[in-house]
């Protein structure tokens, strides 16, 4: 499925919205302070640096509260480990989602020996996609968002993202620091985010967010 300009231009605010973040204020909050409470019963880490939220509001209609708590571990987030919650009147009414255990003993190095180019470049050839031209760094936000921002490269509709994640793997039996490539491809109607192993540079996985 194509997406017209109008579309594009939302989801493109939407992936901004999504990979933008301030955990520090975000956990000054009475959202946090909430969730502290039950932390207990969420089986958060002791470790308040290894969860932040990622997103909280109120449904007026319903009065509920939704809290989204993201994994994250030496500032960088673990790929889809989020605890979905819900709240009415300070009182915890649903949960779902979970962490990974002992992540600690799970994950290796926190520094990527690939960088972004390379893991652009190797996603690149895994789409079997022309060799990118004129690929550079525009944005460099590894220090509070570990991103880094690339220009299209001649391969893209738009600058591709690569966002820094811990990947579980095997079951969460080991986790691996990861680029998680997020391409929107210039001459075909997909939209691939591809992680790729930041110290390896092996392929772990990918998702096509075009609905086809």
């Amino acid at each position: 499925m194509k997406y017209s300009g109008p579309v594009r231009f939302f989801l493109s605010i939407f992936i901004l919205i999504c990979y933008s973040f301030s955990s520090m204020a975000q956990q000054k909050g009475e959202e946090f302070q909430l969730i502290k409470k039950y932390a207990k019963q969420l089986e958060l880490p002791a470790d308040e640096t290894n969860y932040m939220i990622s997103n909280a509001y109120k449904d007026q209609s319903s009065g509920l509260t939704y809290i989204y708590i993201q994994q994250q571990y030496k500032g960088i987030k673990v790929f889809n480990q989020i605890i979905t919650t819900a709240f009415k009147e300070s009182k915890l009414l649903y949960n779902s989602g979970s962490f990974i255990k002992n992540i600690e003993a799970k994950a290796g190095p926190s520094f990527p020996v690939v960088d972004a180019l390379t893991a652009v470049n190797k996603t690149a050839a895994h789409l079997q996609l022309a060799n990118p031209s004129g690929l550079q760094v525009v944005g460099d936000m590894m220090n509070l968002e570990k991103k880094v921002i690339l220009n299209s490269g001649n391969i893209a509709r738009q600058n591709i993202f690569a966002n820094l994640y811990w990947v579980p793997v095997d079951d969460g039996a080991t986790v691996h620091l990861s680029w998680n490539i997020n391409i929107e491809l210039k001459d075909k109607a997909d939209w691939w985010n591809v992680r790729i192993d930041a110290l390896t540079g092996n392929i772990l996985g990918q998702d096509n967010w075009t609905v086809n």
